[in-house]
């Protein structure tokens, strides 16, 4: 079953030097300003679930073949983790853009 845009799913890091990966889904088209905001939203969350997850870092995501501008996607990224921050701000201990 395919992820659905917005939404974001957990595996191993198996050999990357990372605990966990968070695969998130973004829209595939330059335009779709909440899809990309619940991608950021949803991979936060489900961080924060997961006690063993202090640190993420996050792509920019869907400014490659799916075509959303990098400086529009990424005021949507910084607002979108600034808002989440301001709720949750003990639930990690680093973001970062990469």
């Amino acid at each position: 079953m395919r992820c659905p845009v917005g939404e974001t799913r957990l595996t191993k890091g198996f050999d990357l030097p990372a605990k966990y990966i968070l695969h998130s889904v973004g829209p595939q088209n330059g335009t779709d300003v909440v899809g990309l905001r619940n991608a950021y939203q949803s991979a936060l969350d489900l961080a924060a679930k997961n006690t063993d997850i202090r640190s993420v870092a996050l792509c920019c995501l869907s400014t490659g073949i799916f075509g959303f501008p990098l400086e529009s996607a990424a005021h949507v990224a910084i607002r979108t983790v600034r808002e989440w921050l301001e709720k949750n701000h003990n639930k990690v201990d680093k973001i970062v853009f990469c």
